[in-house]
């Protein structure tokens, strides 16, 4: 058996073992013990792949995830936190490239962020190895964004997300296709990952982040045509308050010729925001970060934000 051969049957009984689907369909190895996620690179320890429907929860290692059939399942320790350095400008995008913001008056917390996005045209170029394209809408519950130059994450911080992706093409995970799934993430525990779903171009998704409880959020992602979805939700003290949106076109490890056609934009749209006194109209403030491939972003209403690679 070759050493390739061997690490991806390691893996694949890992990912069994948690009732999860392979974590190599959702990442992309990066050699030695880190994979690419939506706040860049990890140490694969801390990543996992969990039963779609499942729920996270505190607990005293951190957090478990009480799966479909009752059984819980305590969350490693994330015990390696080390990362590459992140790159500064230069000429392949790295991080957040183009995004919206909204803090909500006072600080107050959403209580729902509901919306569709568009699964654009793939690629007509991709590379063979390497390289994603992460899309999605976010709630935050601190405003703190993974773009050159990137400050250290506030203690506490976490994300949640239903994400668009495309990318990964090694035999070590992802794929030239599109695919969704929901993320729940902090970087003092772990990344945990609703199962993925393979989308086409055209297929719109609907997002869903609706807090259920006092510290208690649902996150999900559904395929409309199909009625297909992914989700998780999450109970956990820090979940209190998430009062920053966001939309969001994040790229690790690819080059300017490797997104979809500008005439094949992703928009982010029929966005509902809420909190406890009812509807929120976002004022989107936009940015860019070291954009180097001159994405756009524009927001054409408070319910639509489109951008154009």
């Amino acid at each position: 058996m070759t050493k390739s051969l061997s690490c991806a049957v390691a893996l694949l009984v890992l990912c069994a073992v948690v009732q999860a689907v392979p974590v190599d369909d959702l990442l992309i190895r990066l050699g030695g013990d880190m994979v690419m996620t939506p706040l860049g690179p990890a140490p694969a320890s801390c990543v996992h792949t969990i039963e779609d429907g499942s729920h996270i929860m505190d607990s005293d290692s951190g957090a478990s995830v009480r799966m479909m059939d009752g059984s819980v399942w305590e969350v490693p320790a994330c015990r390696d936190r080390a990362r590459p350095q992140p790159k500064t400008l230069s000429a392949q995008p790295d991080g957040w490239q183009a995004w919206t913001s909204f803090n909500n008056a006072n600080n107050a917390t959403f209580t729902s962020f509901l919306g569709q996005f568009n699964v654009p045209q793939a690629p007509s170029k991709f590379g063979d190895f390497g390289g994603i394209l992460y899309m999605f809408t976010g709630l935050q519950n601190v405003n703190w964004v993974p773009a050159p130059p990137r400050p250290p994450a506030p203690p506490g911080f976490d994300i949640i997300q239903p994400v668009l992706q495309y990318g990964g093409g090694s035999s070590g995970g992802g794929g030239k296709y599109w695919a969704v799934a929901s993320w729940y993430v902090t970087l003092d525990n772990s990344f945990l990952i609703s199962q993925l779903k393979k989308v086409q171009p055209g297929d719109a998704i609907f997002g869903n982040m609706t807090k259920t409880g006092t510290d208690t959020w649902f996150v999900g992602s559904q395929i409309v045509s199909s009625k297909q979805t992914t989700n998780l939700s999450v109970t956990r003290p820090r979940l209190s308050s998430q009062p920053w949106a966001y939309c969001t076109l994040e790229v690790y490890d690819v080059d300017c010729d490797w997104f979809p056609p500008a005439s094949s934009p992703i928009t982010f749209s029929n966005m509902v925001l809420g909190d406890a006194s009812g509807s929120v109209t976002p004022k989107w403030d936009t940015h860019t970060g070291d954009n180097p491939c001159k994405t756009s972003i524009k927001v054409a209403s408070p319910s639509e934000v489109t951008i154009t690679f």
